[in-house]
């Protein structure tokens, strides 16, 4: 019996229930529900990250759609702090929408993240198992994920290089 997995659906199923009930109130911002949030299907292919971020704050999406992503794997990394996961996350964000770029931004990073958790987590054939990854080596996998266009300005390299 896999004792951290446990622990962890226990926890998912705990806050659900707290965000259910209105007893989590959610630390990122506005009144709206982040119960959306807790319990969309990130591992669906189905998943529209862009329609979903219109429907919550973007900084939000972000931040709550990348930490249940790597949950998994934080059971198994007592080193890194949800808290300052979450503010890291936060600061990362920040930085995406300071460039205000249309295409590599925010929520691209996001739904490159949420491809990636795919590929890496789903189903029996999932790259997680095939490679033997170490939780940390998913932790980095995911994170590279989210933050790949981290500081994009919009231009191409072309357009570094002429200038």
């Amino acid at each position: 019996v896999n004792y951290n997995k446990l622990k962890i659906e226990k926890t998912k199923f705990q806050i659900n229930k707290m965000v259910e009930n209105q007893q989590l109130r959610d630390p990122l911002g506005d009144d709206q529900s982040a119960a959306e949030l807790e319990t969309v299907d990130i591992s669906s292919i189905e998943l529209d990250i862009f329609r979903l971020s219109k429907r919550n704050q973007r900084k939000r999406t972000y931040v709550r759609i990348t930490q249940r992503m790597v949950a998994d794997n934080l059971a198994d990394l007592p080193m890194i702090n949800a808290t300052t996961l979450e503010r890291c996350l936060g600061s990362i964000w920040e930085n995406c929408k300071s460039y205000n770029v249309s295409y590599h931004n925010d929520m691209h990073n996001l739904d490159v993240g949420q491809m990636t958790y795919i590929i890496l987590k789903t189903g029996p054939d999932n790259m997680a198992t095939i490679l033997e990854l170490t939780p940390i080596e998913q932790f980095a996998i995911l994170i590279g994920g989210v933050t790949h266009d981290y500081g994009h300005d919009g231009f191409n390299n072309g357009y570094h290089v002429n200038r």
